[in-house]
């Protein structure tokens, strides 16, 4: 709201000056463009919710490994804070760079027998990420937003070598992702049309689908093994640049 403000503010000197210099033809134009620049400034941030697909793998150092399939719910963010692609509200060319952030409940225990005699047991539960992204139009005016990021991620980790030991901990360590986004208004006309009924801005609002890969390293179960968890995650959801 301060930097519409402070951007009116700017607009309206500017307007004085064209008309007085450059007559009024000059002055609309100019002002046309700072509608539009006003309308980028409204779309800086974004908002998304997806559900993903999870694969827990633990190593039991020296034991073996014991993997499987859960699944999670994330709430996703974003800022961007280097964004070439929306010069104007509704174009898309260019290149966009922003700094994501990411809640996520993780559900389901996976359960794998060890060849030594131990179930292996992960439970990945709340997690949290934050790292950056780099995103650019693969397709014509931005078809396509293929997207590339990094950073790190702190996870709820429940390891169990059953039944003899086990170790429930906040555990920190990175994650690299690799997605897509798709504008609504660029997919078929039927779901446009029911985003348009609930009052959705079909150029703010994307589709994406992203596979995540995350290494939590080393963690010590309470009977001194040592074990070593990732998991990959295969999401899709929705978000609102606003």
């Amino acid at each position: 709201m301060i930097r519409t403000l402070v951007l009116r503010g700017a607009a309206l000197t500017a307007l004085f000056v064209v008309c007085l210099s450059a007559g009024p033809a000059a002055a609309q134009s100019l002002e046309n463009r700072i509608n539009r620049l006003e309308a980028k400034a409204d779309l800086q941030r974004w908002i998304g919710i997806s559900g993903a697909w999870t694969n827990p793998s633990t190593d039991f150092i020296a034991r073996g490994n014991a993997n499987g399939d859960a699944g999670a719910v994330c709430l996703d963010g974003g800022l961007y804070f280097l964004d070439s692609a929306l010069r104007y509200a509704g174009e898309f060319s260019g290149f966009r760079l922003s700094a994501t952030v990411s809640g996520c409940q993780g559900f389901g225990t996976v359960s794998e027998p060890v060849p030594v005699g131990i179930d292996g047991r992960t439970t990945i539960g709340t997690f949290f990420t934050g790292g950056v992204r780099a995103e650019f139009p693969a397709i014509g005016r931005g078809i396509i937003w293929p997207y590339v990021g990094a950073g790190g991620v702190i996870a709820r980790v429940n390891i169990q070598a059953y039944p003899f030991e086990q170790n429930s901990s906040w555990r920190d360590g990175w994650y690299y992702e690799v997605g897509f986004s798709v504008p609504l208004a660029n997919v078929g006309t039927g779901i446009k049309a029911a985003g348009q009924a609930q009052g959705i801005d079909a150029a703010a609002t994307e589709l994406y689908m992203a596979y995540r890969h995350f290494d939590v390293g080393n963690q010590t179960l309470d009977g001194g093994a040592q074990t070593k968890t990732e998991w990959d995650m295969v999401l899709v959801g929705a978000k609102i640049r606003y």
